[in-house]
């Protein structure tokens, strides 16, 4: 199996995946996180523009992230990492 150099996305540095020749498909989970880290708040909106995948299926991840804790809801459409 041949395996790829680092992918970067979002400017961040994935370790090597065996993807050459496919794309390279990251979970929207990630993306929202990487994302998180860069700026703080993220609305709805600047998710489904910079993520490539169903908006309806972005704004699901949202909601399970919010379920789980790892992320906060500020205000309607507007999201964060939680305060440490």
């Amino acid at each position: 199996m041949h395996i790829c150099p680092n992918a970067v996305i979002f400017g961040v540095v994935f370790p090597r995946y065996p993807t050459c020749g496919r794309t390279l498909r990251i979970p929207f989970r990630q993306q929202i996180l990487t994302l998180l880290g860069s700026d703080g708040e993220k609305r709805t909106a600047e998710f489904i523009a910079a993520i490539e995948g169903h908006p309806k299926a972005i704004k699901n991840e949202l909601k399970r992230l919010v379920d789980a804790g790892e992320i906060v809801k500020v205000r309607w459409g507007v999201y964060a990492l939680p305060q440490k």
